[in-house]
């Protein structure tokens, strides 16, 4: 199952999720959010998405197709205004 499959099971009010630690932990740092009929999960503190691992190049492609190729660093950080958790490292433009 996908991590972000896995969180929206466990953010959901279903009684088959196991409360366990992970469970708490999810509770307390993440939310679901609705973006045009898609669920993603977006964390509490500064409201940014969670990116699945397997869409990290399409995002990166994207914005940095968006930002007309102005290089790694402002790709970087044009995608951290929505993003959390894509590193720096990935953003190999």
């Amino acid at each position: 199952m996908a991590i972000e499959a896995e969180a929206i099971c466990t953010l959901s009010q279903d009684a088959d999720v196991p409360k366990n630690r992970r469970y708490y932990h999810v509770h307390q740092h993440f939310k679901i959010v609705e973006l045009g009929g898609v669920q993603r999960v977006c964390k509490k503190q500064d409201g940014k998405m969670m990116a699945m691992t397997e869409s990290f190049d399409h995002i990166i492609r994207d914005v940095n197709v968006m930002i007309n190729h102005k290089g790694k660093t402002k790709t970087h950080k044009k995608i951290q205004e929505n993003y959390s958790n894509i590193p720096k490292m990935a953003s190999r433009t």
